[in-house]
């Protein structure tokens, strides 16, 4: 396997930090939702970039698990104070993609 020399790579800072069980879940979701990789997604939320999603066939396989596994819950909780924050947060971010794509 071929690693490139650091001082070759444009990028070359590292940069680590911790988070909860909960906000990683949060932000695996929300990165395989989107496509990108986790690199890619943190950089681009960091920079306010405008986040591009490409409805390719990966993304859509992810809006269905994520989308099946919302419903799962939904059938589950009794009230909204029951349901789960990771879910929570994938159904925000599809509503979010999905109302960026009614917008074009």
């Amino acid at each position: 396997m071929k690693t490139a020399k650091i001082e070759n790579r444009k990028r070359d800072i590292v940069v680590g930090f911790r988070i909860s069980k909960e906000e990683r879940d949060i932000l695996d979701n929300k990165v395989r939702i989107c496509g990108y990789t986790k690199q890619e997604y943190l950089i681009k939320s960091a920079l306010m970039q405008r986040l591009l999603v490409v409805g390719d066939r990966k993304v859509l396989n992810e809006f269905r698990e994520q989308l099946n596994s919302i419903e799962k819950e939904l059938k589950r909780i009794a009230s909204i104070n029951d349901f789960d924050e990771v879910k929570f947060e994938s159904l925000k971010t599809i509503l979010e993609i999905m109302r960026e794509i009614n917008k074009q």
